[in-house]
C-alpha cells in the first residue's frame, strides 16, 4: 500500500499534516543539536575541571555516535537532508531558524568542534599526567 502513495502525494493531499511533520522533524532536530551543544560543552567542562561526572561517559558516547552518523554522510546532518527532503528550504533545526542570524549558523558546527575538540586534549593530558 505505501509504494503506491508517493511522498509528493501525501504532501499535496495533506498540506498542514506535511507542515505539521516538517515542523516535528525540526523539533526534533533542535533537541538532538541541543543534546550535542550539552555533550560539548560536559567533554570541554571535563577538561577543564578535571571531574567527570556520569553525563561525562554518556557526552562522550554521544559526541562518538555523532561523529560517526557525520561521517557516513559526508559530514552532512541526516536530519538537514531529511528536512531539504520533505521540502524545507533551509533543513535547520528550530534553533537555527528563530534564535540565530544566518550568518552565525555556518560557524555553529566549527565552533562546537572547536570545543569537542579542546576538551578531547585537554581530558587526554590529564589522563597522562595523572599515569606519570
Amino acid at each position: 500500500m505505501y509504494d503506491t502513495i508517493t511522498r509528493s502525494s501525501i504532501r499535496y493531499a495533506h498540506p498542514t499534516l506535511w507542515k505539521n511533520l516538517t515542523f516535528a522533524l525540526k523539533g526534533f532536530h533542535s533537541i538532538v543539536f541541543l543534546s550535542f551543544v550539552f555533550s560539548d560543552l560536559m567533554i570541554l567542562y571535563s577538561g577543564i575541571t578535571g571531574h567527570y561526572p556520569a553525563l561525562f561517559y554518556a557526552a562522550v558516547v554521544t559526541m562518538t555516535t555523532e561523529m560517526i552518523v557525520l561521517y557516513f554522510n559526508n559530514w552532512r546532518c541526516p536530519l538537514t537532508k531529511l528536512a531539504r527532503a520533505m521540502g524545507d528550504p533551509t533543513g535547520d533545526d528550530l534553533i537555527g531558524d528563530y534564535l540565530m542570524p544566518r550568518k552565525a549558523i555556518r560557524y555553529v558546527t566549527p565552533t562546537l568542534g572547536i570545543f569537542f575538540l579542546t576538551g578531547i586534549i585537554l581530558n587526554v593530558l590529564r589522563t597522562i599526567i595523572a599515569i606519570i
